[in-house]
């Protein structure tokens, strides 16, 4: 699980950022990614108001998000292990 752990210290590096960014230039509300819980952290430490978001991929016979992909990442459709 070597992506989990760059992708883990990616967002920790992201913290001391945003919540430098949000205590000096205080948003309204921040609106986060269901993964990305730096943001959702900083939201309750500086109790600003939070949005989870969830993102969903739809295909239909019209359309292919595997179609619409990079070469690059449409070899990785199928893949059991993301070392």
């Amino acid at each position: 699980m070597l992506w989990f752990r760059h992708f883990f210290a990616a967002l920790a590096a992201t913290y001391p950022v945003l919540l430098q960014h949000c205590g000096e230039q205080r948003p309204d509300a921040i609106v986060y990614d269901a993964t990305n819980w730096p943001a959702r952290l900083i939201a309750r430490e500086l109790d600003i108001p939070a949005v989870r978001t969830v993102p969903n991929l739809a295909e239909n016979q019209s359309y292919s998000e595997v179609d619409q992909a990079p070469a690059c990442t449409a070899s990785l459709v199928g893949r059991s292990s993301w070392a």
